[in-house]
């Protein structure tokens, strides 16, 4: 127990984990809603401070593969279920019928229940009825695309018979929390595989830049990234089709989103902060933001400028939390540079691929702001605003909020909606006109991290964060919150603008890495069209571009203007 709630004592108390993974063969026969229930929603994170005694009581509900529907409340917490040798042995939850509910056959479960998930089952009443904070997004179960949305909690490895005080026999449900089990097996849920709901960021911000992109080079670099296009992203006909157009995590995936549909889980440690940098809030002196002062001057770009920027937060105790994304840039255009010399046009390829992940991160205004999910809970210090930690009980309370949700809304909703991702594509076409990309005389890695912070600055200036929060109305439903902002002309304009920007600024990062790397002593023959298994070794492989942590960069020397 000790282990999986830190801080807590029960070395002599272990907690059964019964839980495993299957192979599924083919993904597109399977749906991430669970059969009986209707769409997963945010898994309940058990932790030693969510964990606590108001769970007791919340109402439950489950499709078991024996017993079928099956509705209860938790009833008690850490139940030991046998002692053994001076140890107990423990089940997170015990999960009972509802208190009053009709007891007698059949039973509350029966064997071959094992591997339900339990979902949390508000009443569709108002929140203060009920009073489960720790589980509650709103007042009443959310609906997704074609189901009502519920929260996981646990899954269920075994049952328990007891005798209660009435003298009749129950059947009971041992769980584990869910979420232990995911840390446990170093796993994350999908939730929204085949059920409506897509992330069209990734789709238009990445896969149709990485697409347009190959449309723009030119000379035999040109050649190569068109004969790999299909490698990259997809077309607009394709990513046109709305919710109808589906990507799984599993076989090949094109490069420009690997990041998200493959790093993500398996190197969960340091990837996330590759893709974000909240850079816009004064420093922990007062000081002006950090993406101003690298805008202004580039020497501020540096790994230990920025981590001594990050570590003034941490030193206080305040958000915001540290980002890399335009040292990830920089990376990965060293990577193509070093490829090409090394005459290895496959690793030159993928991480030209994947770097139109990161370059169409940096064009969404809300991947470089503080206010990335909202405006958070914020505290004062030496008369200045900042945000409260991201792992603080506030935050956490703040990010079951509807408020908390516009960064998805924006960067995924708003774009799957009727005909937005056709006229955001047709968008993308026009402003980039007849436009040819010319290196912009970028030499180096730090030039190349220069730009990055250019497309960030630009992107904020066009629609800050702010705009985007003040034309949200989380009164609204989700979808209604993102059609109002896909109808407001300076938010559809500017997303626009910002990804045309993007998409030019990847295609000159490949012209200045091609020439910079001798791109032109290149044997026509080694340009060619890849297959897929060949990439796909490369970007699978972890020694390939790893997720570099800041502290890891600044300390390395290599992130620093020359």
């Amino acid at each position: 127990m000790s282990q999986v709630f830190e801080g807590w004592p029960g070395e002599h108390t272990f907690l059964r984990l019964d839980a495993g993974l299957v192979r599924i063969d083919d993904v597109a026969d399977w749906t991430a809603q669970a059969f009986g229930i209707g769409e997963i929603g945010l898994p309940f994170d058990a932790t030693a401070q969510s964990v606590t005694l108001d769970l007791i009581g919340c109402p439950v509900r489950a499709f078991g593969g024996t017993s079928g529907v099956m509705e209860g409340e938790i009833q008690a917490l850490f139940f030991r279920y046998e002692p053994l040798g001076g140890f107990d042995y423990a089940s997170d939850v015990l999960i009972g019928p509802l208190t009053g509910s009709q007891r007698g056959a059949p039973p509350f479960t029966r064997p071959g229940d094992s591997g339900t998930l339990w979902f949390y089952d508000p009443a569709n009443k108002s929140r203060d009825a009920h009073g489960h904070d720790d589980l509650e997004i709103t007042p009443a179960p959310d609906r997704g695309a074609r189901a009502r949305r519920l929260r996981p909690v646990a899954i269920q490895w075994g049952g328990q018979r007891m005798k209660l005080d009435n003298g009749e026999r129950s059947a009971f449900a041992l769980a584990s929390f869910l979420s232990t089990v995911c840390r446990t097996l170093e796993v994350e849920i999908v939730r929204d595989w085949s059920t409506g709901h897509d992330e069209y960021w990734g789709k238009i911000g990445h896969f149709a830049i990485g697409w347009k992109a190959c449309d723009h080079v030119t000379g035999a670099l040109g050649s190569l990234m068109k004969a790999n296009q299909v490698r990259v992203g997809f077309d607009d006909e394709t990513v046109s089709q709305g919710a109808a157009f589906k990507v799984g995590r599993e076989g090949f995936v094109p490069l420009s989103d690997v990041p998200d549909y493959v790093w993500i889980s398996s190197r969960q440690a340091t990837e996330p902060v590759q893709h974000f940098a909240d850079i816009d809030i004064h420093d922990i002196h007062g000081g002006h933001s950090l993406l101003q002062r690298c805008f202004e001057d580039s020497g501020n770009l540096s790994a230990k400028v920025w981590k001594e920027y990050f570590d003034g937060f941490k030193a206080e105790g305040v958000g915001p939390e540290e980002g890399v994304l335009p040292f990830r840039v920089w990376q990965l255009w060293e990577l193509m540079v070093l490829s090409l010399s090394d005459g290895d046009v496959k690793h030159f390829v993928a991480a030209a691929g994947v770097l139109a992940h990161y370059v169409g991160d940096a064009s969404q205004p809300l991947h470089c702001s503080w206010l990335h999910h909202g405006l958070p809970p914020t505290t004062k210090l030496h008369g200045r605003i900042y945000p409260v930690p991201r792992s603080s009980a506030e935050f956490l309370a703040f990010d079951k909020t509807p408020a908390a949700k516009i960064h998805g809304i924006y960067e995924e909703t708003m774009l799957e909606l009727d005909d937005a991702a056709a006229t955001a594509l047709a968008g993308i076409d026009t402003a980039i006109g007849k436009w040819k990309p010319t290196g912009l005389k970028i030499k180096n890695g730090h030039d190349a991290a220069k730009q990055i912070i250019r497309v960030m600055h630009d992107a904020q200036a066009r629609l800050s964060p702010q705009d985007i929060i003040d034309a949200d109305d989380p009164t609204l439903s989700e979808k209604d919150r993102a059609r109002a902002l896909w109808q407001n002309k300076k938010v559809r304009v500017a997303t626009i603008k910002s990804l045309a920007d993007s998409t030019k600024l990847l295609a000159d990062l490949w012209m200045s890495a091609w020439a910079a790397g001798g791109g032109a002593k290149i044997a026509k023959s080694k340009l060619v069209r890849f297959g897929e298994e060949a990439l796909e070794s490369v970007y699978r492989d972890r020694s390939f571009t790893p997720s570099l942590s800041l502290a890891t960069m600044a300390k390395s020397g290599k992130f620093e203007p020359s």
